[in-house]
């Protein structure tokens, strides 16, 4: 109301250059409150409509393992999902899809009713022994829809990577972008921006063949000169002079968000959270923060905050793309740091380094000779 308890008017604290009220002004920050859990085993069916089904066993033998306040936080389980994803992807992957599904699920987490199942196991009056047939037909998940919600995710995550290179100054994940992959197509939203090879005009006069052996090869030599051009700025006109559009077309492929009050138990208190029925639920959540909490792109003078920066934050390895999570006050760690990525990082290094002697000694031996 304008006016206070004594008829005094009493100016608006929101800010009202805005036009959308955000948790700055409602008060709070909305926080996940959820408990990660796995099962040991999985039994796959698969159904004559097409469904693939995991079926989770949860009898005495099969305990059920949650997590602990020192396992996987949000961006922990986004880049788990993704890397999931790209492994899915690829080609060369020789395994089923669902057989990943199923590893990763005994690895990380059961992926779906995460805030239900894990209400009815933390129920004093529950009883594995008795009740494990209720978990059991409770936890069965498609592994189809996972593939789905999994395709959704990818395909934002790596735009948002993308987006996140061209800060860096590294239009390689936006190259790569459109790619479609083993099950999960690319997203075209670089595409208009690449370079255009000139086409030339036809001449329909007939041609001897040593003129079209010559034609060919001085079309050869003059895509190679536009080739040599353009390796570094691959683009007709630089994507990032339209990073506002790119980024709302980012955020229209992240899904709405349902706010509820919860109670966290640990610390009695209620707090304003997301609805957790899902681990992609978790996982789109840490996108939609991470998108907040990104600095805006004032490139030249952003890098070097960003390469500093004390918070986590979730980069994809320039090697072999998979995403990690950089902790760290002052870190500029790059790479992912696994054993195959440093390997080639040095092999990198000595053959850039020998290319840059052997630069130098051409040099020096035409000094001479002059």
């Amino acid at each position: 109301m304008p006016y206070d308890g004594f008829g005094n008017w009493v100016d608006s604290k929101t800010d009202l250059t805005t036009d959308m009220l955000g948790f700055g002004e409602i008060g709070g920050v909305g926080q996940l409150v959820y408990k990660l859990f796995r099962f040991k085993k999985y039994e796959v069916r698969y159904v004559e409509d097409g469904r693939i089904l995991a079926c989770p066993i949860c009898r005495p033998g099969y305990d059920i393992e949650f997590s602990t306040t020192n396992d996987l936080s949000g961006a922990d389980i986004l880049v788990s999902l993704y890397n999931l994803a790209l492994k899915i992807n690829d080609f060369s992957e020789e395994k089923p899809y669902d057989e990943l599904i199923i590893d990763w699920c005994n690895r990380v987490a059961h992926p779906y009713f995460v805030d239900e199942l894990s209400s009815l196991i933390k129920d004093k009056e529950f009883d594995i022994a008795h009740d494990y047939s209720f978990i059991e037909r409770d936890g069965i998940f498609d592994v189809k829809q996972f593939m789905h919600d999994l395709e959704k995710l990818y395909q934002a995550t790596s735009f948002a990577f993308a987006i996140d290179q061209m800060m860096r100054e590294s239009d390689d994940a936006a190259f790569a972008l459109a790619t479609d992959g083993r099950y999960f197509s690319g997203v075209p939203f670089f595409e208009k921006y690449r370079y255009n090879i000139p086409t030339e005009e036809k001449n329909d006069t007939p041609i001897s063949k040593n003129a079209l052996l010559q034609e060919m090869q001085d079309s050869m030599e003059s895509l190679g000169e536009i080739h040599a051009n353009t390796v570094d700025e691959w683009y007709a006109h630089p994507p990032f002079g339209d990073y506002a559009e790119l980024r709302d077309k980012l955020i229209d492929m992240l899904p709405d968000f349902r706010l509820r009050l919860k109670v966290n138990h640990k610390k009695n208190r209620v707090v304003l959270a997301a609805d957790v029925h899902s681990v992609f639920d978790i996982a789109w959540f840490t996108l939609a923060k991470k998108l907040c909490e990104d600095p805006l792109p004032k490139l030249k003078k952003k890098l070097a905050e960003l390469d500093s920066d004390e918070r986590s934050v979730i980069l994809t390895c320039p090697i072999c793309g998979r995403a990690f999570v950089r902790k760290g006050k002052g870190s500029r760690r790059i790479y992912c740091g696994t054993r195959e990525c440093e390997k080639r990082r040095l092999a990198q290094n000595t053959r850039n380094t020998r290319k840059r002697q052997k630069i130098a000694a051409l040099q020096i031996k035409g000094t001479d000779n002059e």
